[in-house]
């Protein structure tokens, strides 16, 4: 009897004992540069320095930035050719006059006083190719109206390709009625590009994705962003079948709704797609602290951040094709 004691007061004392307070001592970690620069084919391209900030401390709203870095030399090469670089209203964003176009290989060196140098290189993608977009109107439960949208994207072979997907809602209301002088008026109305929440269940995309808050009744479509890779259709015409969801007007005497959708599709790097994939994985953690961190990928050398591309088409329809 008195071993079976003595067990479970061991066993307490195991338990008690196992949880120790350790102060985390911040003295003398040297926050790293920080350069952030998302490029897009047809748009002027910046750079985003700033230092790097712990994590500890970050409720304290008096030290809940990031601090600028102005004092950098920023070299952006272009294909082998040198580009111009300027400071802009002391921000830490560096911004040139060049914009990106497909097939650019693009070089980035950052100096910084006190630290190495930083490097990053990107190549912008090709643009997608889209063909056959059209979107069909379905049914309306509790107020949200569901939408058949399709369209083929043809993936070119033998690369590695990587892609994300939107989609926007644009509502064109006409209101007709007699004014003060007995002529009809027809008033135009315009709202939108609104994301719209949709779904997929295509079996040969690989895929993660960016949610929004559930829709009750009609179609599960939370999806606000589908990120997919090209692994299980390479070199095809593959047609992309989605299921979209939104809010309905109210039905107004004299109201024409004239109802569009646009289809983004844009083609990212590979450092681009990792990024925002390693980014969502961090969103899903929360602050679970039992849970094993994610580490944002990050292609900077002797730094943090990502240097990477993307290049996008848009392709606006009418729903139902009237």
């Amino acid at each position: 009897m008195k071993k079976k004691i003595y067990v479970l007061i061991a066993a307490a004392l195991l338990w008690t004992g196992c949880e120790k307070e350790i102060p985390l001592d911040t003295d003398g970690i040297v926050p790293k540069p920080v350069a952030m620069g998302m490029v897009e084919e047809g748009d002027t391209l910046s750079v985003r320095l700033t230092y790097s900030h712990l994590i500890y401390g970050w409720h304290d709203a008096s030290d809940s930035y990031f601090t600028p870095i102005d004092n950098a030399a920023v070299g952006l090469t272009v294909n082998g050719a040198v580009q111009g670089v300027v400071t802009v209203n002391d921000s830490g964003t560096y911004v040139t006059g060049y914009v990106p176009q497909v097939g650019d290989k693009i070089d980035l060196k950052v100096t910084v006083p006190g630290h190495e140098v930083l490097t990053a290189s990107t190549v912008v993608p090709k643009k997608p190719a889209l063909s056959g977009v059209r979107v069909i109107e379905g049914a309306t439960v509790n107020g949200n109206t569901t939408y058949d949208i399709r369209f083929t994207l043809a993936d070119p072979a033998g690369e590695a390709n990587y892609y994300a997907v939107r989609l926007y809602q644009y509502d064109t209301a006409m209101f007709t009625y007699t004014d003060g002088n007995g002529n009809e008026v027809i008033d135009t109305m315009g709202t939108g590009p609104e994301l719209m929440l949709f779904g997929c269940n295509d079996a040969a995309i690989s895929s993660f994705s960016v949610t929004d808050v559930d829709i009750e009744g009609g179609v599960d479509a939370n999806m606000v962003e589908l990120y997919f890779t090209d692994e299980n259709l390479d070199g095809e015409h593959h047609e992309i079948r989605l299921t979209g969801s939104s809010s309905t007007y109210d039905d107004e005497t004299g109201l024409t709704i004239h109802k569009y959708v646009e289809v983004e599709v844009v083609a990212l790097s590979r450092d681009r797609f990792l990024y925002e994939q390693s980014v969502e994985m961090a969103r899903d953690d929360g602050d679970d602290f039992f849970q094993e961190p994610t580490q944002v990928h990050c292609n900077v050398k002797n730094g943090i951040g990502v240097f990477a591309a993307l290049s996008r088409v848009r392709f606006k329809t009418k729903v139902n094709g009237n």
